[in-house]
Formats: structure tokens, C-alpha cells, sequence
């Protein structure tokens, strides 16, 4: 069950015709929650429902966040909103991958997870310990899987090294500034 995993946008129609595909439908009428557990996935595109709905929130929340004049106060909690959908559903895609993927599937869930649960913290401007540590873990574990593989996949992984760089840089600056006091000594 190897799963590629590519940022992008994710359309509502393609989540509907795989949630159509896998007769994994909410019921006509009156909306019934199905939730999609270990159980529930038997195949690989019950993984690929999980991922596409964590990349439309993330996507989401980045179209709010490159608004001309920055997003205003509503549209930040909209943006925070939707970011902690997708740490969740990335989270769930991680514990979904680590019991019915191969080990290089699971890895790469888990930097993702990290990679969202850090840019969530980004965001809130919080605990910027904690998104620097999520921000190193998917640098090494994208430094690790860029080792191995195809040429193809080598690239996708150092464009990911090279994108999260700037992130890293800029929590462990405020993290020093924040424990200086928010004064730097000199």
C-alpha cells in the first residue's frame, strides 16, 4: 500500500465520487457520520480519502492566509479552524499508516503529520518549542526517505528539506528571543 504523498488541492467532487466509489456514503436524507477507523479500511483508497480531506482543509487555510491585505481577525480563526482539521485528519492518516502500510508509507505519514501539526503552531504563534521539534522530525525523516528510492522521489523529498529550512529557521529564532525574556542580550 504505497502512497505518494504530493501537496495540492484537492477537489470536493473527487472526495465525493471515492466516498461514491467505496459505497462509503453518509446515508440519503438525514446526514449519518461514518467514521473511518482500522477497521473500515480494507483498501488503499479509504488511505486516499483520509489524505485528500486533510490536504482541502490545509489548502483551505492557505487560500485564507494569502488574501491581498492578510487575513483579518475572522478569517484568522476561520484559518486556525481549518488547520486544526487537517492536523487531525493528518494525524488519523499517520495511525491509519502505520498499521496498514509498508514501513516507507508510514514514515512518510508521519512527517506529514508532524510537518501540519508544526505549521498549525506557526500559525497560532504558540509554543514554538513544540513546532520547532515537528519541524526537525520531518526534516529528518524526508532527509532519510530522499536517500533512498527513485530519482523522482529523491527530488520530491529535498524540495520538502529545502521548503521546511525557512520554518525551522524562524521558530528557532523566536524560540531564543521568547526565552531571552523577548529581549535579546547583547
Amino acid at each position: 500500500m504505497a502512497i505518494t504523498l504530493a501537496i495540492g488541492c484537492s477537489s470536493t467532487a473527487r472526495l465525493s465520487r471515492l466516498y461514491k466509489s467505496l459505497k462509503f456514503t453518509h446515508g440519503c436524507g438525514k446526514y449519518t457520520r461514518k467514521t473511518i477507523t482500522e477497521s473500515t479500511v480494507t483498501e488503499v483508497r479509504f488511505l486516499h480519502l483520509v489524505l485528500y480531506t486533510a490536504e482541502r482543509a490545509w489548502s483551505h487555510a492557505m487560500e485564507k492566509r494569502q488574501l491581498p491585505n492578510g487575513p483579518n481577525s475572522r478569517q484568522r480563526i476561520y484559518l486556525i479552524g481549518r488547520l486544526r482539521k487537517a492536523v487531525k485528519w493528518a494525524t488519523l492518516f499517520a495511525q491509519l499508516c502505520a498499521i496498514k502500510g509498508d514501513s516507507r508509507t508510514s514514515l512518510e505519514a508521519e512527517a506529514y503529520a508532524s510537518y501540519m501539526k508544526g505549521k498549525l503552531l506557526f500559525e497560532q504563534d504558540q509554543k514554538w518549542d513544540t513546532a520547532l521539534m515537528n519541524f526537525k522530525s520531518a526534516r529528518a525523516v524526508y532527509e532519510e526517505l530522499g536517500k533512498y528510492g527513485d530519482l523522482e522521489n529523491q527530488v520530491l523529498c529535498r524540495e520538502r528539506v529545502e521548503e521546511l529550512r525557512p520554518s525551522i529557521r524562524y521558530c528557532l529564532h523566536r524560540f531564543r528571543w521568547l526565552s531571552n525574556g523577548g529581549l535579546f542580550k547583547i
